[in-house]
């Protein structure tokens, strides 16, 4: 918090930095005030005023004032006395660490490391064995030295210890400060630092004064991360690319991921995003491994073999190996869900039988006995199709059946998008298209054709649609489950504008034979045998 009120004037680190009065902690405040009498009668004034109002009384005896280095020692005698306060050099610890630093850091800190010291120093009149003295190496003794200390660092997957490297870590924390004070220009520490110092607060960070201060130069180097580790996400100023342009200035491989980008259809302003998260936000676990990964290349020598084991066992029960009878038949799971079948005839699922035997002669038996239902919910368990409601009445009725799909080329960045329109309880196809595009990924290709489809579909006038799509990302995307991909964040918005004018709208996850005629249409765009088709 800062403030301008010429009453109680605060303190300036530079002189178009913001005036900066007081600063409130958990339960505790630092006021900061220039050394006349009239600032602590103004003080004193305050502070008996927020007493009579909230019925609280301040603890003069923990309480205290610090005074710059250059008052005299008479004037302090006089001002604290007049504060009814004590008189310190520092303000002491804060969480264990000290606030206000002199020019020895290493003097600063070195209780910490005493306080180290002391611990490992303990260990020696232990009775340990020779594996927990590994590093107990000094004048006397040495220890053992069975790896490099790199493996120390490594993930356990990869054969280390997974101890973490200190350097790194803290660039990774300083680089979490340096993005937050970005990010957050309205902060009072942004402010004051952006005055004092310019061109530290931005993804290429500089200084211009001779004596920076201590923390600032940490924030350097933690924005020096940031500058190698942040990318832009293109916006749009309403006009699209000029195709042959970016082919003329790039290589073709270039020039295909540039139009292959996902753009807004609207007028949105580029923004900086952390390339490291699927989302785009900055994690410290994120950038902790990106330093690592580059301070500690992987050394094969190292790796445990065990980095290769994969889990065997049950995803569900993990009390059995994952065979095909077990984890469609036999596992405690399954066999609760089997439990709602109707089993009035054929093999109950206690048999003996091999899976793909049982399995053929239960559908056998369904058939025979015309269970269409049992039969449908039989199918509906193996394939794990599921429903997610976008917009609308669940129970609602809906008019045509739209399934999508799109195929993608990763080495020309080309895709194709493939979508059709099918009667609801019926497989007659009463139209679709296709149409060839650029798409950076899969994902982004399938995204086009959902909303190519979505578009198509309300332009035929229908507004109770039912989307079928084989992936599993594209529910989870629409819906906001799980953290979002910031690589098809414009497409996403544009899907989610569409869908507002439907009145329903479902999506289910469904296996590929459901969606292969829009598979055949989107891999016929993609080979640019059909550039737009519409039916």
């Amino acid at each position: 918090m800062y403030s301008n009120i010429t009453v109680h004037r605060g303190l300036r680190i530079s002189r178009h930095a913001p005036s900066v009065s007081h600063l409130f902690f958990a339960d505790d405040a630092l006021l900061f005030f220039q050394v006349y009498p009239t600032a602590c009668e103004n003080i004193l004034s305050v502070t008996h005023e927020f007493c009579s109002v909230s019925g609280q009384m301040i603890n003069l005896q923990k309480s205290f004032v610090r005074f710059i280095s250059n008052t005299p020692e008479d004037y302090r005698d006089y001002l604290s006395s007049t504060l009814r306060m004590k008189s310190c050099s520092s303000v002491g610890t804060y969480l264990g660490l000290p606030v206000d630093l002199g020019r020895s850091k290493c003097k600063e800190f070195q209780f910490m490391v005493d306080k180290v010291i002391k611990r490992l120093s303990s260990f020696a009149s232990l009775s340990l064995s020779p594996a927990a003295k590994l590093w107990s190496s000094g004048k006397k003794s040495r220890g053992l030295s069975l790896t490099p200390a790199s493996v120390l660092h490594l993930p356990k997957g990869m054969g280390g210890l997974g101890i973490r490297q200190l350097r790194s870590f803290n660039l990774a924390l300083l680089a979490k400060q340096a993005w937050r004070l970005i990010q957050n220009s309205q902060l009072l520490a942004s402010r004051v630092l952006k005055a004092k110092y310019p061109g530290l607060l931005s993804f290429n960070p500089s200084f211009t004064s001779n004596r920076p201060s201590w923390g600032s130069r940490g924030l350097l180097e933690g924005g020096g991360v940031l500058s190698s580790s942040v990318a832009w996400k293109v916006g749009s100023d309403s006009c699209a690319w000029d195709t042959s342009l970016v082919r003329h200035l790039f290589p073709e491989s270039v020039a295909s991921k540039i139009l292959g980008l996902d753009r807004p259809s609207q007028k949105f302003d580029d923004y900086v995003y952390w390339k490291f998260t699927r989302d785009g936000s900055f994690s410290t676990k994120s950038a902790y491994t990106a330093l690592l990964s580059h301070n500690s290349p992987m050394d094969p020598s190292f790796i445990s073999s065990a980095w290769w084991k994969f889990e065997s066992s049950c995803s569900f029960c993990r009390c059995h190996f994952e065979y095909v009878d077990h984890l469609f038949r036999d596992c405690s799971l399954s066999r609760f869900l089997w439990d709602f079948f109707p089993w009035d005839t054929g093999p109950t699922p206690d048999t003996l039988m091999p899976f793909f035997d049982w399995f053929s002669e239960v559908i056998s038996n369904f058939v025979k006995s015309k269970n269409w239902e049992a039969l449908d919910r039989l199918f509906g368990f193996v394939t794990s199709s599921r429903t997610w409601i976008l917009r609308g009445d669940p129970q609602a009725t809906y008019e045509v059946v739209v399934g999508f799909d799109g195929a993608w080329d990763p080495g020309n960045h080309n895709a194709g998008t493939g979508w059709f329109f099918q009667e609801l309880y019926s497989s007659q196809v009463v139209g679709g298209g296709a149409r060839a595009s650029m798409a950076t990924s899969a994902l982004h290709s399938k995204l086009l054709a959902c909303l190519y489809g979505l578009r198509h579909a309300r332009r035929r006038g229908f507004i109770h649609v039912c989307l079928l799509t084989d992936c599993m990302r594209i529910p989870q995307l629409l819906l906001g489950l799980g953290s979002t991909d910031i690589s098809v964040a414009w497409i996403l918005q544009e899907i989610q504008d569409v869908l507002c004018s439907f009145v329903n709208c479902q999506i289910r996850k469904v296996s590929q034979v459901l969606v292969a005629k829009a598979h055949f249409f989107a891999t016929t765009a993609r080979r640019r045998d059909l550039l737009f088709h519409v039916f």
